[in-house]
């Protein structure tokens, strides 16, 4: 094939890629975790035109396996039944059509090594892990990087 062929058809599967729409396989990419000014955690989702959040836990990890029976379950939030879900979810509070099943009961502390993880409909686990004291407003944490909130969402879905 010469080049010129070659570039077409990356051409074609770049478009193809694109009108495809979301890709929910980079599952870890696509949850970050950011703080308000007044120190409540928010976690910042990216989901697929057709995808669902069913579950949402925040978890102190005990041991090697995450989200397994020995973390510590601080907050879990279900839906109650398939619905839209905001791109912004305060940890603590129970978004519409969604029930809570664990209530946080404080801020963890700062120190405190969490992960939050998310279940839809098409992904078994999106999951961020940090340390409140990481978090700076105006800026979403995710994957070991903060990146400002208004170029987040574009990094998420490189």
């Amino acid at each position: 094939m010469t080049v010129g062929k070659w570039a077409r058809m990356a051409l074609v599967v770049a478009a193809l890629v694109a009108a495809a729409g979301c890709d929910p396989s980079p599952e870890t990419d696509r949850v970050g975790m950011t703080v308000t000014k007044d120190g409540s955690l928010v976690a910042r989702l990216v989901l697929c035109d057709d995808e669902r959040v069913e579950a949402i836990r925040l978890l102190h990890p005990h041991g090697d396996i995450v989200n397994d029976e020995d973390d510590k379950v601080l907050w879990e939030v279900r839906a109650s039944r398939p619905a839209t879900t905001p791109d912004r979810i305060e940890v603590g509070t129970t978004p519409p059509e969604f029930r809570e099943r664990a209530a946080l009961g404080e801020q963890p502390a700062e120190s405190a090594p969490l992960v939050l993880v998310v279940k839809t409909n098409q992904a078994s686990a999106m999951v961020v892990d940090f340390q409140p004291r990481l978090l700076t407003p105006g800026k979403t944490y995710s994957q070991g990087r903060a990146v400002p909130d208004s170029k987040w969402e574009a990094s998420a879905c490189r």
